[in-house]
């Protein structure tokens, strides 16, 4: 929590100097007027005499210059009988005596010299005195200067009133201090953002209306639950060194912290904490601003996921293009050679057919026959992946019998599987079904089944099994053929790395079935694995829900 704060800057005078000042002068008073030959020579104002004089009164004399405050006993006629050494210089006095005898319409204006000399008569007259009264006026180099000004009447052993006692304090900088901290409460309180005032050692002293509402707590509330003292209730860890570095550099420091608010949701703040200096340049207080940039830091999380998503499409991108022109380079290199044979073989019949034999036509015609049958297989399959890719394709699930759709695929390929001595075996029994859509399910058995066959040697057994597993039903086209290594397995699905090898019969390919089988199981909601070791044969499974939905 980085809270934010109203400034409170405390005035460095206070009751207890003053009440120590009004005490030494009444006591002066008292001896000056319990002594008749000291007041005889107060009266005498003679500045020999007094300044030559031992005991008791260069003693007060010690004492009153030493307070900080303007110190000065006038007579009935408003004429100085004492001044300390702070009156004194700031009238451009070096030594006060030269003051006694002389009254405020020496050293200031006419109108604030008479101001000053009404209001001490009416209190000698017996009129309230005055207490801590504001007085504006200015020093010898012009400056102007707020003094809190007090003045008492003081009586002689008679009873009569014989004069004042004044003192006044130099509250300018209090005063600046004072209206520049009303202009910031304005701002402070007009702002949603957090606005907080500290002392030095960073103690809460005052908060504006933006830290109640999002605290949802007075400042007094909130200290007594989390801390009088900034170091205490802030969530950011470096808070400490962020104070000792404002206390030492007298700079402001800015940083931004994630907490949580009264609601506890995430929040982020940006804090400023901007140190107020005295007039010796030390740090006597410190100002604190949080910021809500919660908004912004959203949408800056939002444009950063934006962009990483952006340039996760265009990466993604990126591959699908190249591993289509790969692809498409494969598929047309393979698609060249059943048409060579085709139009090989055929341009041979046209040309010599009347001349060739029975047998080498029949020879001939099974070649076209073989490379057109290739062929086809290529541009179906090459087809059906390219729908797959455009997500033009529609998925119609229905409950197919698997035992039924595996018997047709077999009558496709027997006549392949016996010119090649491969055994097909159907394990499926009775009415066992799957929720697919049937045309996507067929190409997925039969490219298994054709995949099978090619890389199953002479003699060599394809069995299609399947048994139920939960919710989905497993289907596997197992080979008794050359298997597979397992980085070849890892390949098997992925088309920047699709390469075919030759079956045992020489017979070609691109690995594109398979492709277009993983496409289209991923469509019906199914999934694959590949069982398969080099030299034994492989197994594909297929696992597919038995119901939709």
């Amino acid at each position: 929590m980085h809270p934010g704060f109203h400034l409170l800057i405390l005035p460095t005078n206070s009751l207890f100097p003053w009440l120590i000042a009004t005490v030494c002068i009444v006591a002066f008073v008292i001896l000056f007027f319990s002594n008749r030959r000291l007041r005889r020579q107060f009266d005498s104002c003679s500045k020999k005499n007094l300044s030559t004089e031992p005991g008791e009164t260069n003693l007060l004399h010690t004492l009153i210059d030493s307070m900080p405050d303007w110190i000065y006993i006038k007579d009935r006629e408003s004429r100085f009988i004492l001044a300390n050494k702070h009156l004194a210089q700031n009238h451009g006095i070096d030594d006060p005596t030269e003051m006694i005898g002389k009254t405020d319409f020496d050293y200031y204006s006419e109108d604030l010299a008479r101001s000053f000399y009404e209001d001490e008569q009416r209190i000698m007259k017996g009129e309230n005195p005055l207490i801590n009264q504001e007085e504006k006026l200015n020093d010898p180099s012009g400056r102007e200067v707020i003094l809190s000004t007090t003045k008492i009447p003081f009586r002689d052993k008679s009873g009569d009133v014989a004069g004042i006692v004044g003192i006044g304090r130099d509250i300018t900088s209090q005063k600046r201090d004072q209206e520049r901290m009303k202009e910031l409460s304005l701002v402070a309180s007009g702002t949603e953002n957090i606005v907080v005032i500290m002392d030095r050692e960073a103690n809460f002293k005052w908060a504006n209306k933006g830290f109640e509402t999002r605290y949802a707590s007075t400042l007094e509330e909130f200290t007594k639950e989390r801390g009088l003292n900034l170091k205490e209730s802030s969530s950011k860890g470096e808070i400490k060194e962020i104070l000792e570095e404002v206390l030492s550099s007298g700079k402001a420091y800015t940083y931004t912290s994630r907490t949580q608010d009264h609601e506890s949701r995430d929040a982020w703040y940006q804090t400023n904490i901007t140190p107020i200096l005295d007039e010796d340049g030390k740090v006597c207080s410190m100002f604190l601003i949080d910021s809500d940039i919660t908004a912004l830091k959203k949408a800056d999380l939002q444009i950063k996921q934006q962009k990483y998503e952006l340039e996760s499409q265009r990466d993604e991108l990126k591959n699908l293009n190249a591993s289509k022109d790969r692809l498409f380079s494969i598929i047309a290199h393979d698609l060249k050679n059943p048409f060579q044979s085709i139009i090989g073989f055929s341009e041979i019949l046209r040309e010599d057919f009347r001349a060739m034999k029975i047998d080498q036509v029949e020879e001939y015609l099974e070649c076209i026959h073989s490379s057109s049958t290739t062929a086809y297989d290529l541009l179906f399959n090459l087809l059906e992946w390219a729908r797959s890719q455009t997500q033009t394709i529609k998925n119609n699930p229905v409950q197919v019998v698997i035992r039924e759709l595996t018997h047709e695929i077999f009558d496709l390929y027997s006549a392949q599987a016996k010119t090649k001595q491969v055994q097909l075996k159907n394990r499926l029994e009775g009415d066992l079904h799957v929720a697919a859509d049937l045309n996507m399910l067929n190409t997925i058995i039969r490219n298994l089944v054709a995949n099978a066959l090619k890389y199953t040697a002479p003699g060599g057994t394809i069995t299609v099994s399947a048994e139920i597993n939960g919710d989905m039903v497993d289907i596997s086209v197992s080979d008794t053929g050359i298997g597979m290594e397992e980085e070849k397995v890892k390949t098997l699905f992925s088309a920047e790395k699709i390469k075919s090898t030759p079956g045992t019969s020489g017979e070609l390919g691109t690995g594109l079935g398979l492709l277009v089988s993983y496409e289209f199981l991923k469509i019906n909601k199914g999934t694959f694995r590949v069982d398969s070791k080099l030299g034994e044969g492989s197994a594909f499974t297929i696992s597919l829900p038995r119901k939709e939905g």
